[in-house]
């Protein structure tokens, strides 16, 4: 079975990327005064990305060298060229899932859980002609589903079925609120330098804890310093935030988000070097430490929607992160990511999620309680800062 893979589509992808990359690097190096380019890292990171450019331009040279370029299977074997113009080749009796990718009620693409490797993303966009990737879509479906069926299956074929119809509210919420607190601060200009004040009645610090204004703790997940600050978090916000809320609920979703946020800003407070406390860091750390239980406890349970990596990677990458915080990157508040972390990790660690994820979606009465009191909390917290900023209290 083949299908003619969309190459020209490809080509595109990889100049744009070059390109965008190659411009975004340029800024970055001729507008900051901070780069050091006799640091061993620094320029590592230049090195590292020149190869990873070369590589790519490489590799669109040898595209025009084949003539026609085809998504196959074969004896189990599915070959997928990637739009990086590699290829890619998958062992079908390794995958054990299969989710259609939705957007607006539309297919754009399947997900394929593989054993030991998370996740690997077939995009329609792929195929020369569209109606192939339904085609092979169906295929791939029939074969996996006509595999073993073993517990294994059960357990991620009922969690697929959640997935599924699991809403997502709370992200967009929270990312909401974000943006337009920044844009509120920053009366549109992209800097608070104008409307400092903001982040004085907003911000947390020791001295205000200690003068016990608790609205703070609220108010300071959700301002950020600059535009910088709030697209890392938001970006963040997005590798992780949808998936963990399709397979949690909204209610633990929240709680596990806004819990973390405000023990993240207790930890920063009480043992922290720094004297101020700002940004949603904290209670996305929180959704990190969530779903490090999740792929620690729950790994093999897991469908490739949720396992983008894998295990070995994800702990890897991990790893990278408490280096990089504890010994390269300068003025980062790991106390407080830490304290997210933590408090993430332990809420899904006591929680009833059942033994295979049973009930994952299914918050019990104490947990409901806990989410009104937080959003009461966050809404009275954000209400307050606003009052008082604008001098209505």
């Amino acid at each position: 079975m083949e299908f003619e893979f969309n190459v020209a589509k490809a080509r595109v992808t990889v100049t744009l990327l070059v390109l965008s990359s190659l411009l975004l690097v340029s800024i970055l190096t001729f507008t900051s005064e901070k780069i050091q380019y006799s640091n061993v890292f620094v320029f590592s990171l230049y090195a590292i990305y020149a190869f990873f450019v070369i590589f790519l331009v490489y590799r669109f040279y040898a595209s025009y060298k084949k003539a026609v370029w085809y998504i196959s299977i074969y004896e189990n074997i599915l070959t997928v060229p990637t739009f990086h113009l590699g290829v890619k080749s998958i062992d079908i009796k390794k995958v054990y899932s299969i989710e259609n990718q939705l957007v607006r009620g539309v297919v754009i693409a399947v997900i394929l859980g593989i054993e030991g490797n998370g996740q690997y993303i077939l995009d329609r966009e792929r195929f020369k002609n569209e109606k192939d990737f339904d085609e092979l879509s169906l295929h791939l479906k029939e074969m996996i589903g006509g595999q073993s069926v073993g517990e294994k299956k059960l357990v991620v074929d009922r969690l697929i079925n959640r997935l599924s119809a699991n809403k997502v509210w709370f992200s967009y919420i929270f990312f909401g609120i974000c943006i337009f607190l920044y844009f509120l601060g920053t009366e549109g200009s992209f800097d608070y330098s104008d409307n400092y004040k903001f982040i004085a009645y907003g911000g947390n610090t020791k001295a205000t804890l200690s003068a016990f204004e608790i609205y703070r703790i609220p108010s300071s997940n959700f301002l950020h310093l600059n535009f910088f600050h709030l697209m890392l978090n938001m970006l963040m916000l997005g590798l992780f935030s949808q998936m963990i809320e399709k397979a949690l609920s909204n209610v633990r979703f929240a709680n596990l988000m806004l819990l973390s946020g405000i023990i993240s800003v207790l930890m920063s407070s009480k043992y922290s070097s720094f004297d101020a406390s700002l940004g949603s860091s904290g209670a996305l750390f929180g959704l990190w430490g969530g779903y490090t239980f999740l792929r620690f406890k729950f790994d093999k349970y897991l469908p490739g929607s949720i396992k983008a990596i894998p295990l070995f990677k994800f702990y890897a990458v991990l790893l990278l992160e408490v280096v990089l915080e504890l010994f390269v990157i300068k003025n980062i508040d790991y106390l407080n990511h830490l304290g997210g972390f933590v408090t993430g990790f332990i809420y899904l660690s006591i929680v009833p999620l059942g033994a295979k994820l049973e009930t994952i979606d299914q918050p019990i009465r104490i947990e409901k309680l806990l989410f009104f009191s937080l959003v009461i909390f966050y809404l009275g917290g954000l209400g307050y800062f606003l009052l008082r900023f604008y001098g209505l209290i």
